[in-house]
């Protein structure tokens, strides 16, 4: 038998997903208005929400507090519409 192991931080990830967003946010007719309304929130948890397991601060904050050499790196956390600078 394979023995399952558990990823605390993606486990705990889905669980925020489902009660803070996708209990307030049915699904919606069109699948182009449900991803707009997921990239806000995505946006949201990643620079607004502090996470208790990043000493109460978002994502954004504590690469930037603590991971300088990773805070010029364009990616989903940092520029989440994939816009073009």
């Amino acid at each position: 038998m394979i023995e399952k192991k558990r990823i605390e931080g993606v486990e705990r990830a889905h669980r925020t997903h489902l009660d803070k967003f996708y209990a307030f946010h049915k699904p919606e007719s069109d699948l182009e208005s449900l991803n707009k309304s997921l990239r806000a929130w995505e946006w949201v948890y990643n620079h607004v929400r502090p996470h208790r397991s990043l000493d109460n601060m978002s994502p954004k904050q504590y690469i930037d507090t603590n991971c300088s050499q990773l805070s010029p790196i364009v990616s989903h956390i940092l520029n989440p519409y994939n816009t073009v600078y």
